[in-house]
């Protein structure tokens, strides 16, 4: 007898049911496991930490888009709207609806460029200061609910190894002349 069922969102199959329930299960997990290739779990891992962070960032009162736009500039002080885009990877428009909103807020403020009379630097105001560190700490949180189990080597290792697939990927994008979304190394400017 066979059992057609989803092992994937995108893919239905049929396979034989075993004689007992847990047998079935246990197949059916060995082949979803199949389908979770490094890059969609990298994705599948992003898309839940999206989630969570929206979740428990809406209680300090930050969107995460606006969250992306006050990390930026706390990590470079005195950024371009232009440079603010393509390190956090936002178009733009939305970006300008973002830093519009912030600055209406009076979370951030725009500067004349003293070398460039098109351009503003983007500085956080003193009223941000107190969402950033609560906003931190959900980030804190999260990065060790994601590294819960790993011993420091591992940990160090998966930075390693997800910094390196970054670099090549980053390299990739050079190749075809495409923009890269973030800089190599964000830590630098903290």
């Amino acid at each position: 007898m066979a059992y057609a069922g989803t092992i994937h969102p995108w893919i239905s199959c049929e396979w034989p049911r075993f004689g007992a329930r847990g047998d079935h299960e246990m197949f059916q997990a060995m082949v979803q496991r199949r389908f979770d290739t490094p890059l969609r779990l990298i994705n599948d891992i992003n898309v839940a930490y999206v989630r969570l962070f929206a979740h428990k960032a809406a209680r300090v009162g930050l969107t995460r888009p606006q969250w992306h736009v006050l990390g930026g500039i706390r990590r470079q002080d005195g950024i371009t709207q232009s440079e603010l885009a393509g390190a956090i990877a936002m178009g733009k428009s939305p970006l300008g609806k973002v830093v519009d909103k912030l600055e209406a807020e009076g979370l951030i403020e725009r500067r004349p460029d003293p070398n460039d009379r098109r351009a503003n630097r983007l500085h956080l105001t003193e009223k941000a200061g107190p969402l950033m560190e609560p906003a931190a700490e959900v980030v804190e949180q999260l990065e060790q609910l994601a590294f819960d189990g790993l011993n420091d080597d591992q940990a160090e290792h998966l930075i390693d190894l997800l910094t390196d697939m970054r670099a090549r990927m980053e390299a990739a994008l050079t190749a075809e002349n495409l923009p890269i979304a973030t800089p190599t190394d964000w830590r630098s400017l903290s």
